[in-house]
């Protein structure tokens, strides 16, 4: 079972990693293939801790990291007794 200072420092953590993979995008140009596959990996680490999180599909590098986040935020900023967690 996942406690919730697990869940914080897993969102931080994957939150700061993909933050600072962004700004690596922008002052170098990297290839898009490292942000997609940071993003996938990511998405797995996560969702193996976090049983409400649904791996974005959009696009490849920047895209995909920034839709990571929004999907990092959305799963940790659900309410307590969520649809999912009351249907186990």
């Amino acid at each position: 079972m996942t406690t919730d200072d697990d869940v914080r420092l897993l969102r931080a953590t994957c939150r700061d990693v993909t933050l600072t993979v962004l700004g690596v995008f922008e002052l170098f140009e990297a290839d898009p293939r490292i942000g997609t596959a940071l993003a996938r990996a990511l998405g797995d680490v996560f969702s193996a801790r976090m049983p409400d999180f649904e791996r974005p599909r959009v696009g490849r590098g920047r895209a995909a990291l920034r839709a990571l986040l929004r999907e990092i935020e959305r799963v940790t900023n659900q309410p307590q007794g969520s649809k999912k967690e009351n249907d186990r």
